[in-house]
């Protein structure tokens, strides 16, 4: 169910800059690269430290300063556990919210939250067979992370996630969906409201010199008005 629900991510990520193009909306499509680590020793060994990649998008009214966040996650990692190459997998599709205060400043921090489908795969080959179980479940997640903006509409940035209350069940075994996870980012943004410009202030002369009035009578002989 979580890889079909997946393959409508594409079509959401394709029409959100045109939802966008409206004058007071606006987003953000991000790459993350890094590390999960999953939080139930017992169960995934060897295999707990995956790989994770991950496509996140977030969009919103422009000067509110929450947005509604749509996300795929994966991770994977491989280990040879009791003479025999192991493989675990974790997809999971999110559906949350994202707080950020300053979305218009160069640096942009954010705290994000909601709820996931998390589907996990064990697989490893026995006597040339491939021998694998795989379950599915909910949960929650929460993040937080710093974004760089370079320019109006490159992201650049570093996310921690933790997701929490996910249980499942595997080769007969209980195992936690939990992990923490730490990435970097890349990435598009669109219909940000430009930086207030900033005023320079003119100096006192030049303005005393596109002013003469201001400087009073002129002391070196200048006739008193009216003569």
């Amino acid at each position: 169910m979580v890889r079909r629900l997946m393959l409508l991510l594409p079509l959401l990520l394709t029409a959100l800059p045109a939802a966008a193009g409206s004058a007071n909306f606006e987003g953000n499509a991000d790459l993350l690269v890094g590390w999960r680590g999953m939080r139930d020793d017992t169960a995934w060994g060897e295999y707990r430290d995956q790989s994770a990649i991950a496509l996140q998008a977030d969009f919103g009214e422009r000067h509110f300063p929450l947005n509604a966040e749509v996300g795929v996650h994966f991770g994977v990692d491989s280990a040879r556990v009791a003479g025999r190459d192991v493989t675990s997998t974790t997809d999971e599709l999110s559906l949350g919210a994202v707080w950020s205060p300053w979305k218009s400043r160069l640096l942009r921090p954010y705290l994000g939250a909601g709820g996931a489908l998390v589907h996990a795969r064990v697989e490893t080959v026995v006597a040339g067979d491939i021998v694998s179980d795989a379950d599915e479940t909910g949960a929650w997640y929460v993040h937080t992370g710093l974004i760089v903006s370079i320019g109006r509409h490159i992201n650049v940035g570093g996310d921690v996630r933790m997701l929490r209350g996910g249980d499942l069940m595997l080769f007969g075994g209980t195992a936690d969906a939990d992990y923490l996870q730490v990435t970097a980012l890349a990435g598009y943004s669109w219909g940000k409201a430009a930086a207030p410009a900033r005023v320079r202030r003119e100096p006192r002369d030049a303005r005393a010199m596109r002013n003469p009035v201001s400087r009073g009578p002129d002391r070196e002989g200048a006739a008193p008005v009216g003569f």
